[in-house]
């Protein structure tokens, strides 16, 4: 029995990445995430006198989990090598698509810009097993659940000659919560007793349907409408499917305040 009870504590000693006296934390970082798959939104095209000019096509994706990334957060150590994190994450759309198409047809000219704009914001709950690799070197492998609210806009201008004319609108993308998954893999290196410095590697898995596209303002723009998308209608397209699936790199800091 003294010998299973010793075996048994050497074995949790070993696998204990921090000290005992560590239980709570607070933590920040930022980073950039890198969109996998996207949704055609449009092409940036030159026509001059109706002849499409190939060299200056360029296609356009929108992936709503692409850009620069801010994460605020608490972890729990439910066991000497397990640990629980709550975090507020907020994703900047950086950079978004841009379309621009030129035509040119005798003396007239019509340019139109389609400027896509997005955020996105949500919780993160994870659950990540530590050990430790070297002396005071600490990795981690995590998985947890994201939850994700969305805003994207759209402005639109079209500017024309012959006759000079120039019309405006913005349009809102309605995008309801949507959940996801989430997994990560990093490291922690010890800078005093009570911080740390955090990098990691992380992947989420989520996408967004697109319920509806509401105009919210208008100038000399007489056939927008507001677009709203309904699953198995004869009468409105089905939703599209817009990715948020990326991964990225974040560093950070870590306090443990218990």
């Amino acid at each position: 029995m003294k010998r299973l009870f010793g075996t048994v504590s050497f074995i949790v000693l070993f696998t204990i990445p921090l000290s005992a006296q560590d239980f709570l934390n607070v933590y920040g970082n930022v980073g950039y995430g890198f969109g996998m798959g996207g949704y055609f939104v449009g092409s940036s095209n030159t026509f001059l006198d109706e002849e499409e000019v190939s060299a200056s096509t360029e296609d356009h994706f929108l992936n709503l989990g692409h850009g620069v990334k801010f994460e605020l957060g608490c972890g729990v150590m439910l066991l000497p090598f397990l640990e629980a994190r709550v975090a507020l994450d907020l994703t900047q759309g950086a950079p978004s698509p841009t379309i621009n198409s030129f035509r040119s047809i005798d003396d007239a000219t019509q340019d139109t810009v389609i400027d896509y704009s997005y955020s996105s914001y949500g919780l993160r709950v994870i659950f990540a097993p530590y050990f430790e690799v070297f002396d005071l070197v600490y990795m981690y492998i995590g998985t947890g659940i994201v939850f994700n609210s969305v805003r994207s806009v759209q402005e639109i201008t079209i500017t024309t000659t012959e006759p000079d004319q120039l019309q405006t609108a913005t349009l809102v993308n309605e995008i309801p919560l949507a959940i996801g998954f989430t997994g990560v893999t990093g490291f922690e290196l010890p800078l005093t007793e009570t911080i740390s410095f955090m990098g990691e590697i992380r992947f989420e898995q989520m996408n967004h349907k697109l319920m509806r596209q509401r105009v919210d303002t208008v100038f000399n723009f007489p056939d927008m409408r507001t677009v709203t998308f309904e699953q198995d209608d004869v009468e409105r397209e089905p939703p599209p499917n817009i990715p948020g699936t990326n991964w990225g790199v974040r560093v950070g800091l870590k306090v443990w305040v218990l």
